[in-house]
């Protein structure tokens, strides 16, 4: 037996890094690879953490605990389903508010899905506007957002010591953020024990709390604590969030580079599960090519590349003596990627994962999304699950990509349509140009044009009072003297005051208390439009 020769030293650890799905499914299955480091970035945030320690003890009866109560709880479940299916119609009615305008779908779908979480922990979702909701996505948005930044301390964990490195790194600010995010969950478990009853069970922890109570005087060293409660909350939060985010936004954005795969899967989805109504999840199986697509995107875009281990005993592998203590990556990226198990893997081809005729899904060995064996991950059914709702709702939605397609479908009358209910519509509900009434639409754009015709629009007049505009704005940034300025400030007015002269016929002077009025209710109506549902 030889000593793993082709292991490297990453820092002060020793780490072997595994290629190749057969070594990786060898290894992983062993119990000797079941550690976690003894320094993993995310033990250092929370120090508690079950899933991501390198207690096995605590691991295994803490996962053991969790995945029974998301059982109990409706995952795979109708229950689960309802509110997975009200979480992705509000998810939807936001992208309704843009009309077609560019969004950043990170922003919006990162909430839903930690709106999901917050049903299964606190047995409530929260609205998009609600201050509670706002507090928590913000703040994990920067807790994940820390991780990146001190991702180098699992391989040199001595770096704490060192005050320098600890204010470069930021790895005082991410335990901060952390600890913000622990003391909101808090308030939380606060309130829940205020009006837990036993014969209600409301979510996970009222479960946890039931399981604490019965623990009470039997076990003086239970690791049933508020404490290890909060730490299992914060793992539900960070292991299940970003990573679903990323998987639903690389499959929007596949289903846009490929136009002739999304159609059919929505000509799957309008055969078995019908136009206008909701999927669920039990429709997957009949679905075979929309399940395939799923897979192949997780296959293509493998968003854990790799799965941090920790050997807890000498072991040996392929031939290799790999000593206790050794880090072990499991290189997921490469199994999904490797040309022995996959033809031409570099492209994304759905039909890989399908039988000769189509009709059922065939998965292979080296498919391993979720990690293998004791330690993958508890959430794969609830993945599954979001995955495969999020067809957007109830409502068919295609994604134009390419400019030729875009020129194609936008030059027919076909296209011509706005859908029936959106945010502008709503503010306004006589609004011809964001409106469904066709015809009121034709008839008002038809003499708007003609009067932006007959006002200068094009003309000389037009632009002489657009240059007395812009050096109005010039004379505002020159006010500042170089100094930093928030451009949008300024530079908002001055586009009303271009829409005042054609208006009104005259323009306002900065200070004039009928424009001030009317640019700060303009951007009230603005940013409510954003937020409404």
């Amino acid at each position: 037996m030889r000593l793993a020769s082709e292991s490297i030293r990453l820092g002060s650890q020793n780490v072997v890094v595994l290629h190749g799905g057969d070594a990786i499914r060898e290894a992983l299955s062993k119990p000797e690879f079941m550690g976690r480091p003894p320094f993993g970035t995310l033990q250092f945030t929370n120090p508690l953490t079950a899933f991501f320690g390198d207690n096995m003890l605590l691991w295994k009866e803490q996962r053991r605990f969790v995945m029974k109560s998301l059982k109990n709880l409706g995952i795979r479940k109708t229950k689960f389903e309802e509110d997975v299916m009200a979480e992705i119609n509000n998810f939807l009615e936001v992208l309704k508010l843009y009309n077609g305008q560019p969004i950043d779908l990170k922003t919006a779908l990162q909430a839903s899905i930690s709106n999901n979480i917050c049903a299964l922990v606190f047995g409530k979702r929260f609205e998009c506007n609600d201050p509670k909701r706002l507090f928590l996505d913000q703040n994990l948005e920067k807790a994940m957002n820390s991780l990146s930044m001190i991702s180098s301390y699992s391989l040199f964990p001595w770096i704490r010591h060192i005050p320098f490195f600890q204010r470069f790194l930021s790895i005082e600010i991410s335990r901060i953020r952390y600890d913000v995010l622990r003391k909101h969950f808090r308030k939380e478990l606060d309130e829940h024990k205020k009006s837990l009853d036993p014969k209600h069970i409301r979510d996970y922890i009222d479960i946890f709390l039931l399981a604490t109570e019965s623990r009470k005087g039997k076990d003086l060293n239970t690791n049933f604590t508020d404490d290890m409660l909060l730490a299992n909350i914060l793992d539900l939060f960070v292991g299940g969030s970003e990573t679903l985010t990323s998987s639903i936004l690389w499959f929007v954005y596949s289903m846009a580079a490929f136009p002739d795969i999304q159609k059919k899967i929505v000509q799957e989805i309008i055969e078995i599960v019908g136009p206008g109504e909701s999927p669920e999840f039990h429709h997957m199986k009949y679905m075979p090519y929309t399940y395939a697509t799923i897979m192949e995107l997780m296959r293509w875009k493998t968003i854990a590349a790799l799965d941090k281990r920790y050997t807890v005993a000498d072991v040996s592998i392929n031939g290799y003596n790999i000593p206790k203590g050794t880090i072990i990556l499991a290189n997921f990226w490469n199994a999904h990627n490797d040309s022995r198990y996959w033809f031409e893997p570099e492209k994304f081809k759905p039909e890989r994962f399908l039988s000769k005729d189509g009709k059922s899904v065939v998965k292979s060995k080296y498919y391993m999304p979720f990690s293998l064996g004791k330690r993958n991950c508890p959430g794969e059914s609830m993945a599954y699950i979001e995955l495969f709702l999020v067809k957007l709702g109830s409502q068919n939605i295609v994604v134009l990509h390419g400019t030729e397609a875009i020129r194609e479908a936008f030059n027919k009358t076909e296209f011509l349509g706005r859908p029936p209910s959106n945010s502008l519509e709503r503010i306004n509900p006589y609004s011809p140009f964001f409106g469904r009434d066709f015809h009121a639409w034709k008839e008002q754009r038809r003499f708007v044009v003609q009067s932006m015709k007959d006002l200068g629009l094009g003309k000389t007049k037009i632009e002489d009072e657009v240059m007395d505009e812009v050096n109005h704005f010039v004379k505002v940034l020159k006010s500042h003297s170089g100094q930093p300025i928030d451009v949008k400030k300024p530079l908002s007015p001055s586009m009303s005051n271009n829409i005042s002269a054609l208006v009104f016929g005259k323009r306002y002077d900065y200070d004039n208390p009928d424009r001030q009025f009317l640019d700060e209710n303009l951007e009230k109506r603005t940013n409510s439009s954003v937020r409404l549902l």
